[in-house]
């Protein structure tokens, strides 16, 4: 696991963490499972990025004159493109952008921040518009604000529809300050 250029502290980590309402829990077979998953999906990505390329990204140019020195954003991205995303910002932060990610509190979202700090992603921020919304929209304030994080974010949500933007991301940038 590669390190960020200011590394994050397990508290600072632990202060954006948050429980799922759901009932299903991490049972010690389903922690079995993610032990031995995620490093094959952490293998199975790496081996996707190493065999695509991004062509072009829209508004490179202002995202990187502005979180490589240090000024956060708010990072959006369409569900479908969550991976090549994930590629280019995970660039971004071994040149010293301080990114972070809103994944899911749900159990199933276990994996997904595991993987994500695996590589180094930086801050794991849980939440999501069916589980913790509201304290995901605080944590991501907070996050921006306090710590200088850029949250990367799916503004269309897990549910869909496809391509639509929700509003708790625009909430975030008005109440940060921080542009979209």
């Amino acid at each position: 696991m590669t390190e960020q250029s200011s590394p994050v502290t397990t508290r600072q980590r632990a202060r954006y963490r948050r429980g799922s309402r759901s009932s299903r829990r991490l049972t010690w077979h389903r922690k079995l499972l993610y032990r031995i998953g995620v490093p094959i999906g952490m293998a199975l990505i790496q081996f996707f990025w190493r065999t695509c390329r991004i062509v072009r990204v829209e508004g490179k140019e202002h995202l990187e004159q502005r979180v490589l020195h240090g000024k956060p954003v708010v990072i959006c991205y369409w569900h479908r493109h969550q991976l090549l995303c994930w590629s280019y910002l995970r660039k971004l932060i071994d040149r010293g952008a301080r990114i972070g990610w809103l994944i899911s509190a749900s159990v199933d979202g276990e994996a997904i921040s595991d993987i994500a700090r695996r590589m180094g992603g930086g801050i794991v921020i849980r939440g999501s518009t069916t589980s913790g919304g509201a304290e995901a929209l605080r944590n991501m304030c907070k996050a921006i604000m306090r710590d200088g994080v850029s949250p990367g974010t799916t503004p269309d949500g897990p549910y869909g529809p496809r391509s639509e933007f929700k509003p708790g991301i625009v909430k975030v940038a008005q109440l940060s300050g921080a542009p979209l």
